[in-house]
Formats: C-alpha cells, structure tokens, sequence
C-alpha cells in the first residue's frame, strides 16, 4: 500500500527520494520534456508500453514483443524520440525499462506517468522500502534496440 502512497505523492511532487531494500538511493523524477532535455542520465521507468511512444523512435514489432516479453529487469538503450532535446544529437541514447513487478509497477501506476530514475549517493530519503530495485544493480540485463529491429546485448 506505501509504493500507491508514494506514486500519488510523486504525483503532486514532481519528485522524489528512495530508499530500496537493497540500500540503493533513488531520485525519482515525474516525466517532463524539460527533465528529459536536461537530466539525460537515468532510466525512463514505464508501466506500460504505449509510452514508449513519448521518449523513443517507434520500434519493429519484433523489438516491441522483446520489450513486452522479457521477464528478467532489463535496461533498453535507444534513440529518442524528435520531442526530446536530446534527439538533435544523433548519437545520443536513452534508457528505459518497463517495469512488470508488482510492487514497483504499481508506484508507476499511481504516479500517473513516465518517471526518470537517477541514482544519487547522498540525501535524506522521502520513503524507504523493503523491496529491492534490480534495474539500477549490475544484475540488471543492458541491451540496445534500434528503430530497425537491430538487438545487442550489452555487459557493462
């Protein structure tokens, strides 16, 4: 019932801090044209995968069934979408990853929007979870996926 708490909370603040059962400190930012501009460094957290439309060029259909498929945390790398600042820099890339676990889909959800999730070293955390978060750990899986279809894996 907390991470519901927490995505409405989120919601009205536009940001906030996280304490994860795997001790990680998160900054977790509500999605904005002018955060996503100027806070290239993080992962794009969506829910859904219609909301790739607002952050990435549009995929194969065979991309997307990767993307809608996997069951282990995967982090996709790809080109942004035109309505990011980002995007007039060709080789610029985004991160992004759809989140399925119940727990933190669920923050996702109540907070309404696309979230971009920083790791931060130090601060005072907002809310503090039992739950790890395996998206930012180096057990997380890192792939690219290209507008074309193209798929590499990636070992950080």
């Amino acid at each position: 019932m907390e991470n519901k708490k927490w995505g409405k909370k989120l919601r009205e603040n536009k940001s906030l801090l996280v304490q994860t059962g795997d001790n990680q400190l998160l900054q977790m930012k509500s999605f904005s044209y002018e955060v996503a501009g100027h806070q290239p460094e993080g992962i794009y957290l969506l829910y859904e995968i219609f909301q790739l439309r607002s952050i990435a060029l549009p995929f194969e259909e065979v991309a997307l069934d990767l993307i809608e498929w996997t069951e282990k945390p995967v982090v996709f790398s790809t080109f942004p979408s035109n309505l990011l600042e980002d995007a007039t820099n060709s080789d610029a890339l985004i991160k992004f990853a759809l989140i399925k676990e119940p727990y933190w889909r669920d923050f996702l959800f109540n907070s309404g929007q696309i979230v971009l999730c920083q790791s931060r070293k130090n601060g005072i955390p907002e809310c503090t979870s039992n739950r790890p978060f395996p998206w930012t750990t180096p057990s997380a899986i890192n792939m690219f996926i290209g507008p074309d279809g193209e798929v590499k894996i990636w070992n950080e």
